[in-house]
């Protein structure tokens, strides 16, 4: 991940992400359109994403149902109630992406689900939000990318810019790189 997430702030230069980032597409679509515009892996982008972006989002790549990583935007990670995602944890029973975590021929071909679910079937004790869960498998990789995306638990405007600006050795020195552990 912290591989990823270097490559992200290398390859992705907010110049190139900007208008996409900018543009307000919800979450897998502005991964994808990253990932066209920098040519760069889907999972590299929504790290790219989940760093530079206003919207509530979270990004997890798993592999048969085990939980690989998961990376957040600041928004979703300031959700109340929020416990996070780790190495080795199972995909909740009864979202969508843990039934297509199994089906290796689905996420071989590539194929994307666009379901609506609630934050609670991810996140005990979260507040009951709604959610967009989309589920991307990432061919001969073997794992499934999923993409959260949902209204911030509070109506609070963020003023600031997106991290995007600062250098990524400054951002290293903070440590930003670094997985949950």
């Amino acid at each position: 991940m912290e591989a990823d997430a270097f490559a992200s702030e290398l390859l992705m230069p907010w110049s190139l992400i900007e208008s996409i980032i900018k543009s307000k597409a919800p979450g897998f679509e502005s991964i994808k359109n990253i990932s066209e515009r920098c040519e760069s892996s889907l999972v590299a982008s929504s790290i790219r994403l989940c760093q530079d972006t206003k919207e509530t989002v979270a990004a997890i790549v798993s592999f048969n149902g085990i939980v690989e990583f998961m990376t957040t935007s600041e928004s979703f990670r300031s959700i109340r109630g929020l416990e996070w995602l780790r190495r080795g944890d199972a995909l909740p029973d009864g979202v969508p992406s843990a039934s297509f975590a199994h089906q290796q021929k689905w996420i071989n071909e590539c194929n994307i689900s666009e379901e609506g679910g609630k934050l609670r079937s991810w996140f005990d004790g979260v507040p009951d939000l709604e959610i967009e869960e989309d589920a991307v498998g990432l061919g001969s990789y073997g794992r499934l990318l999923t993409v959260l995306v949902t209204e911030g638990d509070e109506d609070e405007e963020d003023d600031r810019e997106p991290s995007g600006e600062e250098n990524w050795s400054e951002r290293l020195e903070k440590g930003f790189f670094r997985s949950k552990k």
